[in-house]
């Protein structure tokens, strides 16, 4: 049997078409994705006073020993007398040994002011002392003046210098010298000078 359909219509057929409605994906951008780290907790810090020691802005003083000289030790009358020699050069020196040999003298010699210092703080036994002037570091006008500072110390020093300009003995004399001889050094002087304060 033939189905007749009027002209004009179509044919309609109960399909039944799901209709899919795609919503649309936001895309994200691509990144790299770690994990969050955490955040730090910060301790809070304590506010600490810090407290320095005074300091005083005084200087200490420290006084220097007393140079002494050690104990007297010509008392006797008859014992030979000692003297010493204090010159920087060698050769002054030689001579001046030479000069005071003839006398009944025990002579003894250094080369510098701090030597000089020295031995009469170790032995305080010297009758009369010859001092060069122009030495090294402690020259002779800076000993004598170390010497006379001394207790106990009581001996003669005599300059002996080549300053010998008008006026030069009164200067020594004026510094505290007990006597000046002028350079070069003269028998007759240095003779003299021996009698004059040890009497030999």
């Amino acid at each position: 049997m033939l189905n007749i359909f009027p002209f004009g219509k179509k044919h309609e057929e109960n399909t039944n078409t799901e209709v899919v409605t795609e919503t649309p994906v936001e895309e994200t951008p691509t990144q790299d994705v770690y994990p969050a780290t955490p955040t730090p907790t910060e301790t809070p810090v304590e506010s600490t006073t810090i407290v320095e020691p005074a300091v005083s802005t005084e200087t200490a003083v420290t006084e220097a020993p007393a140079v002494e000289a050690a104990p007297v030790e010509n008392n006797d009358p008859n014992r030979k007398k000692v003297l010493l020699v204090v010159d920087d050069n060698k050769l002054n020196l030689k001579v001046a040994s030479k000069l005071l040999s003839d006398f009944d003298c025990d002579i003894e010699t250094v080369q510098s002011g701090k030597e000089c210092i020295e031995k009469v703080q170790q032995d305080n036994k010297y009758d009369l002392i010859f001092m060069d002037i122009m030495m090294p570091d402690m020259d002779g006008v800076q000993t004598m003046h170390t010497l006379k500072s001394m207790p106990n110390f009581h001996a003669p020093v005599v300059s002996l210098t080549a300053d010998a300009v008008e006026g030069s003995r009164e200067k020594y004399l004026g510094e505290g010298f007990d006597d000046y001889i002028p350079k070069p050094m003269d028998r007759e002087e240095m003779h003299d000078a021996i009698n004059k304060y040890i009497g030999n």
